[in-house]
């Protein structure tokens, strides 16, 4: 949290001591994407995500979840991406509503699958002490 707070002041104070530069609220939007992004890495790479996952039963469980999820959300984001953009016309337009959402569930998959992996390790080694 007091990463956080740090960012967001420093990025007030760099916006408003710019005389020419990035607007404040797309300074602040990187800061708090940063600490976003910095938080999900942390914890799925640290395995403190899923602390359910305990038994080998919800280690196959929590596979199946791993696939179904980012095939969701990369077909949402598809969706919603075609809805704003329209019909695609030629290959070139395709390609720019299907390649970030199969890089989304792409990066997805292999985020969740390293916090699965780490945490059912985690939690086994917690038990075993």
């Amino acid at each position: 949290m007091i990463l956080a707070i740090a960012l967001f002041v420093y990025a007030v104070v760099l916006s408003i001591t710019q005389s020419e530069g990035l607007p404040a609220s797309l300074i602040s939007l990187v800061s708090f994407g940063f600490i976003g992004t910095y938080s999900t890495i942390r914890f799925a790479v640290l395995g403190m995500e899923l602390t359910d996952v305990v038994s080998s039963k919800d280690y196959v469980r929590g596979k199946r979840k791993v696939w179904k999820t980012p095939i969701g959300i990369g077909a949402v984001y598809a969706i919603i991406t075609l809805l704003h953009k329209g019909i695609p016309k030629n290959t070139e337009q395709t390609l720019d509503i299907a390649g970030p959402a199969v890089l989304i569930a792409v990066l997805l998959f292999f985020l969740n699958f390293t916090s699965l992996k780490k945490s059912y390790k985690k939690n086994k080694e917690l038990i075993h002490d």
